[in-house]
């Protein structure tokens, strides 16, 4: 046997381990994607489970706030037209937009 025969074994063998080298890497990482999509997809469901959770949770709650704001609705109505009568007191109108005589 030559040393250019040897040498062209050499590379085949080289080039044979490192394909297989090459070809258990891609098996390796094809195993951690596998896992990596499984715990993705839990953690969506996760997420989107939280995410359902809250919305409920604020939705009560805005269903528990709707009585205050209507209450809080009625004051503003009644402060807005008590300040209205107020200014017009003021100003010397009656309450029918005639002012008073002095």
């Amino acid at each position: 046997m030559g040393r250019s025969q040897m040498d062209v074994e050499k590379t085949i063998e080289f080039i044979l381990d490192m394909q297989a080298k090459h070809e258990a890497a891609v098996a390796r990482h094809d195993i951690e994607m596998a896992e990596l999509r499984g715990e993705l997809r839990t953690l969506s469901r996760d997420t989107a489970d939280r995410l359902r959770t809250v919305a409920q949770i604020l939705g009560t709650q805005n269903d528990r706030l709707t009585p205050h704001r209507e209450r809080m609705d009625a004051q503003d109505r009644h402060f807005d037209a008590f300040i209205k009568r107020f200014d017009d007191f003021l100003r010397g109108q009656r309450p029918n937009g005639q002012r008073k005589r002095r």
